[in-house]
């Protein structure tokens, strides 16, 4: 019997230990199980890739936004200090019961410089705008690239221009929108980020408008602008039959139609609002989406027309307004660096451009060592569509424009870009001084490197040749200068003679007549 018991609580005894074992793999001494460190940082803090948030509320915004991933609704957030130094953090089983809460401390990580800048741009957004708009050949871009709707403001001149074209990470969480023929649009929170660092949040709306505009003097016909809308396209794209505009029909009875099957159904004003009668619902309506369609107006044809791209159509109208017709900017610069990059030829209009400045490394050292070069600035350029999800490395056709500012130890200098080719050939691109920019062209995409021109063998024969030749000429004047010296030095001896034997002459003539 007595043994029977050693052994029941023998057997207690090392079910505890083995219990006490495993306690540490998912609840620590401090009382952090290893779910709820899955978003803190190793000392038990907890990292905000962002800028210090200016309320509680932004915080909690910002925590889920950047920690969406890992939330997955178990986590809730709660600053408890003025100074967003400290948050109160509850973690939820899966029935959301309270699991968990324990007070963590907060760091921000973020760059100074960086959020100034993009503060500037965010603060300067204009407050009387609903949204920002997609059109002309914005639209033909954005319908070449990408069928993703959530993208759309990446497609928007409006917005980039309001952002200097800076390369500005986009991410929005589009909560509401509508789709019809002739519009889209999306509104929700955007993110400003650069980096994968958090910088800003603005309410963004983005909406596409169909509209081709052909120059003023363009005939009022049907065919007339159907031939000014496609060249306008085929000039930008540089090739015909990429985008193909066609006849379609009324905007007016598309428009009756559009509101009459949509809107004006009992069914559809039953399943929306309970609360007003269904013609003063079916007005609201009418009013709300003709306001939308507004733009529609400035059509200068009865007809709608047709774009053809790939196996898709979108219908469009067709404006005569030169003052209208969008030259698009396909631009981008690097918030850090300041390098610009740009160009006339059609690439998808959401690319941007990455920067990444050498200064150690196998390749950097390879370049170094075959150009013998010290004062000098090397980079490597990239360009990067999100919607595409591609690199653009090179164009077929046409030339992209860099702008490298100039750094201190290279100012005043004469520069020029090199690149090293893979069989490791040296190619120099020629650099025009602008504004502080040193500005080179180029159709590929690698890594450059700006520094002070080095003076070719051929050039130093040359300025070689040049002294040689100043020395020659040199020393025949020196040879001419004593040549004179010593002529006029027999000139000066003659005279002396003869003035000596004049005045020998007039003294012995005197003596005799006295």
């Amino acid at each position: 019997m007595l043994k029977d018991i050693r052994k029941i609580l023998l057997t207690g005894v090392f079910g505890l230990i083995f219990i006490f074992l495993l306690l540490p793999t998912s609840v620590h001494a401090d009382g952090i199980s290893d779910e709820f460190k899955k978003i803190l940082n190793e000392d038990d803090k907890l990292v905000m890739n962002s800028i210090k948030p200016e309320s509680k509320e932004e915080f909690g915004a910002f925590f889920e936004m950047l920690y969406w991933d890992f939330i997955n609704n178990r986590f809730s957030s709660k600053i408890v200090n003025d100074d967003m130094t400290l948050c109160e953090i509850t973690l939820y089983d899966e029935d959301y019961e309270v699991q968990e809460t324990h007070t963590i401390e907060v760091i921000y990580n973020y760059d100074e410089k960086i959020s100034k800048k993009l503060n500037g741009f965010v603060n300067s957004f204009p407050k009387n705008i609903e949204y920002f708009r997609v059109t002309d050949l914005e639209l033909i871009n954005f319908w070449l690239n990408t069928k993703d709707y959530d993208n759309l403001d990446s497609y928007s001149s409006e917005l980039k221009k309001h952002l200097n074209y800076n390369n500005i990470e986009f991410a929005v969480d589009n909560r509401a929108g509508t789709d019809n023929d002739f519009y889209l649009y999306r509104l929700g929170i955007g993110t400003f980020k650069y980096d994968g660092i958090l910088y800003n949040t603005a309410d963004i709306g983005t909406k596409t408008e169909n509209i081709i505009y052909v120059p003023s003097n363009t005939k009022n016909t049907d065919e007339e602008l159907m031939k000014a809308a496609q060249k306008r396209i085929d000039d930008y794209l540089g090739k015909k039959d990429q985008a193909v505009v066609k006849k379609g029909s009324s905007i007016t009875e598309w428009i009756e139609k559009f509101l009459k099957n949509e809107y004006e159904t009992e069914k559809e004003w039953n399943s929306e609002l309970q609360n007003v009668t269904f013609e003063e619902w079916k007005n609201s309506s009418h009013n709300y989406y003709s306001k939308d369609l507004e733009f529609l107006n400035q059509s200068s044809s009865d007809n709608y027309f047709i774009v053809q791209i790939y196996d898709q159509q979108y219908k469009i109208a067709i404006v005569r307004d030169s003052s209208k017709m969008l030259k698009l900017d396909h631009k981008t610069t690097d918030t850090k660096t300041n390098i610009e990059i740009s160009s006339d030829v059609s690439i998808p209009y959401d690319t941007s451009v990455e920067v990444s400045k050498l200064t150690d490394g196998v390749e950097y050292e390879k370049i170094i060592k075959i150009l013998e070069v010290e004062n000098h600035e090397t980079f490597d350029l990239k360009l990067y569509s999100k919607t595409s999800k591609e690199y653009i490395t090179s164009l077929e056709n046409g030339k992209f424009e860099v702008k490298i500012p100039i750094p201190e130890n290279l100012k005043d200098k004469t520069l020029v870009v090199y690149y090293i080719s893979e069989d490791e050939n040296i190619e120099e691109y020629e650099v025009i001084i602008d504004n502080n920019y040193a500005i080179f062209q180029t159709d590929h995409f690698s890594i450059y490197t700006l520094a002070e021109k080095n003076i070719t063998d051929s050039e130093q024969d040359t300025t070689l040749d040049n002294n040689q030749d100043t020395t020659v000429d040199n020393q025949e004047e020196q040879e001419k200068i004593p040549e004179t010296f010593d002529k006029l030095e027999n000139y000066i001896i003659i005279m002396f003679i003869s003035l000596l034997g004049l005045s020998i002459t007039l003294f012995l003539k005197k003596q005799i007549n006295i």
